[in-house]
């Protein structure tokens, strides 16, 4: 009778588990927020976190310690923001001042059309926002930098619209823009 009542226990015990792991399974994934802000018919998706997993840090630390100027793992953060500096100055963006201040973890890129008959690529940016005030306050130096032309406003199902009269534009949703 003991056996019995053992079995059936670890029997329950099993099938109990088994049950919490797959519903945690089927309900527990990993939501991309900037990937459903991006067109479905995009034939090409990339999305990149910038604040890494501390085990991402260390393996990025290592693969950069190996390059000369990169040895002092304890200045990487610096040493990446002069790289974005240097690389994004070059179209004219001043990295410290129009950047760095709001962007946040995530940059995603969405790519409509990625043939080479193509007069001009198609496709979106997305941009995780960690000071929205800050955005809104460099966003129109960016738009000028880039020479977009002058940017209008316009509503849409609930959203503004920040349209420039080159035909690009941007706007914010939740937490991304």
């Amino acid at each position: 009778m003991q056996r019995l009542v053992i079995a059936l226990t670890s029997l329950l015990t099993l099938v109990g588990a088994g049950v919490v792991g797959l519903h945690i399974f089927l309900s527990g994934r990993v939501v991309d927020p900037a990937a459903n802000l991006v067109p479905a018919e995009s034939q090409l998706y990339v999305s990149v976190y910038l604040e890494p997993s501390p085990a991402q840090r260390a393996n990025l630390a290592a693969l950069l310690g190996r390059l000369p100027g990169f040895g002092d793992q304890a200045a990487l953060d610096t040493k990446i923001d002069q790289i974005a500096t240097n690389l994004l100055s070059q179209a004219g963006i001043d990295y410290q001042r129009d950047l760095r201040p709001w962007l946040g973890n995530q940059v995603a890129i969405g790519l409509a059309t990625i043939s080479p008959d193509a007069a001009e690529p198609e496709g979106v940016v997305v941009f995780g926002v960690r000071d929205r005030a800050e955005a809104e306050e460099a966003l129109p130096r960016l738009a000028a930098t880039g020479g977009g032309g002058e940017v209008r406003e316009e509503e849409y199902e609930g959203t503004t619209l920040f349209l420039a009269t080159d035909g690009g534009g941007y706007a914010f949703v939740g937490e991304m823009l």
